[in-house]
Protein backbone atom coordinates (compact mmCIF):
# COMPACT_ATOMS: atom_id res chain seq x y z
CA UNK A 1 0.00 0.00 0.00
CA UNK A 2 1.30 3.48 -0.91
CA UNK A 3 1.91 5.86 1.99
CA UNK A 4 1.55 9.04 -0.04
CA UNK A 5 -0.51 10.45 -2.85
CA UNK A 6 0.66 10.70 -6.44
CA UNK A 7 0.90 14.18 -7.89
CA UNK A 8 -2.34 15.54 -9.35
CA UNK A 9 -3.16 14.34 -12.89
CA UNK A 10 -4.34 17.89 -13.72
CA UNK A 11 -3.95 21.10 -11.76
CA UNK A 12 -5.14 24.71 -12.13
CA UNK A 13 -2.61 27.46 -12.68
CA UNK A 14 -2.74 31.22 -12.13
CA UNK A 15 -6.13 31.35 -10.40
CA UNK A 16 -4.89 33.21 -7.33
CA UNK A 17 -6.57 31.98 -4.14
CA UNK A 18 -8.49 29.03 -5.65
CA UNK A 19 -6.93 25.75 -6.77
CA UNK A 20 -8.51 22.82 -8.58
CA UNK A 21 -6.86 19.40 -8.97
CA UNK A 22 -7.85 16.09 -10.54
CA UNK A 23 -6.42 13.04 -8.76
CA UNK A 24 -6.22 9.43 -9.91
CA UNK A 25 -4.83 7.51 -6.95
CA UNK A 26 -4.08 3.82 -6.37
CA UNK A 27 -4.92 2.10 -3.07
CA UNK A 28 -3.16 4.22 -0.45
CA UNK A 29 -2.75 5.33 3.16
CA UNK A 30 -1.63 8.87 4.03
CA UNK A 31 0.21 10.13 7.08
CA UNK A 32 -1.48 12.63 9.39
CA UNK A 33 -1.23 16.13 7.91
CA UNK A 34 -2.94 19.52 7.93
CA UNK A 35 -4.07 21.36 4.81
CA UNK A 36 -2.92 24.95 4.42
CA UNK A 37 -6.21 25.77 2.65
CA UNK A 38 -9.87 24.81 3.04
CA UNK A 39 -10.46 21.73 0.86
CA UNK A 40 -13.57 20.25 -0.74
CA UNK A 41 -13.02 16.78 -2.24
CA UNK A 42 -15.51 15.46 -4.82
CA UNK A 43 -15.57 11.73 -5.63
CA UNK A 44 -15.49 10.83 -9.33
CA UNK A 45 -15.10 7.05 -9.11
CA UNK A 46 -17.43 4.28 -7.97
CA UNK A 47 -17.92 3.00 -4.46
CA UNK A 48 -14.90 2.52 -2.20
CA UNK A 49 -14.42 1.77 1.48
CA UNK A 50 -12.22 4.22 3.33
CA UNK A 51 -11.10 5.23 6.77
CA UNK A 52 -10.71 8.92 7.50
CA UNK A 53 -9.46 10.70 10.59
CA UNK A 54 -10.53 14.33 11.04
CA UNK A 55 -9.14 16.10 14.08
CA UNK A 56 -8.18 12.70 15.52
CA UNK A 57 -11.65 11.15 15.15
CA UNK A 58 -11.89 7.96 13.04
CA UNK A 59 -14.75 7.44 10.57
CA UNK A 60 -15.16 4.38 8.37
CA UNK A 61 -17.06 5.37 5.22
CA UNK A 62 -18.24 3.97 1.94
CA UNK A 63 -17.63 6.75 -0.56
CA UNK A 64 -19.53 6.83 -3.84
CA UNK A 65 -19.39 8.89 -7.00
CA UNK A 66 -20.64 12.39 -6.22
CA UNK A 67 -19.87 12.29 -2.48
CA UNK A 68 -18.01 15.25 -1.01
CA UNK A 69 -15.67 15.66 1.93
CA UNK A 70 -14.90 19.01 3.56
CA UNK A 71 -11.59 19.54 5.33
CA UNK A 72 -11.10 22.97 6.95
CA UNK A 73 -7.68 24.56 7.09
CA UNK A 74 -5.58 23.49 10.10
CA UNK A 75 -7.60 20.35 10.97
CA UNK A 76 -5.46 17.21 11.25
CA UNK A 77 -6.40 14.74 8.52
CA UNK A 78 -5.48 11.22 7.46
CA UNK A 79 -7.20 8.80 5.09
CA UNK A 80 -6.86 5.51 3.25
CA UNK A 81 -8.72 3.71 0.47
CA UNK A 82 -9.08 0.00 -0.24
CA UNK A 83 -9.08 0.49 -4.04
CA UNK A 84 -7.98 2.92 -6.77
CA UNK A 85 -9.95 6.18 -6.69
CA UNK A 86 -10.48 9.31 -8.75
CA UNK A 87 -11.47 12.62 -7.18
CA UNK A 88 -11.27 16.39 -7.61
CA UNK A 89 -10.02 18.80 -4.97
CA UNK A 90 -11.13 22.40 -4.72
CA UNK A 91 -8.82 24.26 -2.34
CA UNK A 92 -9.62 27.80 -1.19
CA UNK A 93 -7.19 30.12 0.60
CA UNK A 94 -8.42 31.41 3.97
CA UNK A 95 -7.80 34.98 2.85
CA UNK A 96 -10.42 34.58 0.09
CA UNK A 97 -13.02 33.30 2.55
CA UNK A 98 -12.17 36.16 4.90
CA UNK A 99 -12.77 38.60 2.07
CA UNK A 100 -16.18 37.08 1.31
CA UNK A 101 -17.05 36.93 4.99
CA UNK A 102 -16.38 40.66 5.37
CA UNK A 103 -18.29 41.37 2.17
CA UNK A 104 -21.34 39.36 3.26
CA UNK A 105 -21.00 39.86 7.01
CA UNK A 106 -24.24 41.73 7.52
CA UNK A 107 -26.45 39.12 5.82
CA UNK A 108 -24.74 35.71 5.81
CA UNK A 109 -22.89 33.62 8.40
CA UNK A 110 -19.96 32.00 6.60
CA UNK A 111 -17.92 29.14 7.99
CA UNK A 112 -16.59 25.73 7.05
CA UNK A 113 -17.20 22.72 9.25
CA UNK A 114 -15.62 19.26 8.81
CA UNK A 115 -17.89 16.80 7.08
Amino acid sequence: MRLSLRNAALSSSGWGSIYLELHQQPKFDTIVYQHTMHVIAYGLSGSSLRERWLDGKLRTETRSKGDIAIIPVGISHRCNWNTSVEFMLLAIESVLLSFFKKFLESTVILGILPN
